[in-house]
């Protein structure tokens, strides 16, 4: 077992002996569901694979699953090599990645979805600003890059703050490109007397909801909005700053709290983890 914070780790299969040197591996076996977590002394396992859209339950050996994701990423397939690249790269930053997914996860098992979302919302102003900083600054090829940083600081972008450079970084960014229109289909499975509620809510949350279903309680939301539907999800629930707006979220409006967020997590958790599977995969090399 490998402690981490106020939670211990436990690596399914044989990892290797010195995965525990670099944050980025563990956070590797975390999000392609090769982890057992215990926290008060409680167990839950993670066993599904981020690196898929939609995420799905690993059906591969944990090393298998390790080494595929390294291949892909364009590494030279050794494990062990990528461990030793990594072990002293930003260490800090990725410990801290790795106590909040470990947070969300427990938080999870424990039907806390609202404390779950409070660390999904903590991951995303850690993304904010290194997410494109580490991308950046592993570039192969410094020729023409001035303007393609200068953009990502600079607009009429109302989204201030490193939340709006990361809002901009995800949609100028060519490591995302291919996948900004891809849909995550969203189900409020709320309590029936609630469902309706919560469903509206969502909607009115969600920028640019697609194929809205008000019988079945669904619709699907893009790649490329899911930031911006996280961020007004936690404004508008959690800043009720009444002098100031007049669309926040009122209590008739989200009857069960928990049962909303844990509707949304579902979304948010896939989204900021495949962001953080492409960031280790980049600036691992």
């Amino acid at each position: 077992m490998l402690k981490i914070g106020h939670v211990s780790l436990s690596l399914s299969g044989r990892a290797p002996k010195n995965a525990s040197t670099s944050n980025q591996t563990l956070l590797l076996y975390l999000l392609l569901g090769a982890v057992t977590i215990q926290a008060n002394e409680k167990k839950c396992q993670q066993n599904t694979n981020f690196s898929k859209l939609p995420p799905s339950a690993r059906v591969h050996a944990p090393a298998a699953e390790l080494l595929a994701f390294i291949k892909d990423a364009g590494h030279s397939g050794k494990i062990d090599a990528f461990i030793k690249r990594t072990a002293t790269r930003n260490r800090r930053w990725y410990k801290e990645m790795l106590s909040e997914f470990c947070n969300y996860f427990t938080f999870t098992a424990a039907n806390n979805h609202i404390a779950a979302f409070v660390s999904l919302y903590r991951i995303t102003e850690y993304y904010a600003y290194a997410v494109p900083m580490l991308i950046a600054c592993v570039g192969r090829d410094l020729y023409g890059t001035y303007d393609q940083l200068r953009s990502y600081f600079v607009g009429g972008d109302q989204q201030k703050g490193e939340l709006g450079l990361f809002k901009k970084f995800l949609e100028k960014s060519p490591v995302f490109k291919e996948i900004l229109d891809y849909e995550y289909d969203v189900f409020i499975t709320s309590n029936l007397a609630m469902r309706q509620s919560h469903y509206r809510l969502a909607i009115r949350l969600c920028p640019n909801p697609i194929s809205a279903d008000e019988t079945l309680h669904s619709f699907k939301v893009r790649f490329q909005d899911v930031l911006s539907f996280l961020i007004r999800a936690r404004n508008r629930y959690m800043h009720f700053a009444i002098g100031q707006r007049s669309d926040n979220v009122h209590t008739d409006e989200i009857l069960a709290p928990n049962e909303f967020f844990g509707c949304l997590n579902p979304i948010f958790v896939s989204f900021l983890a495949y962001i953080l599977l492409e960031t280790i995969g980049i600036d691992g090399q």
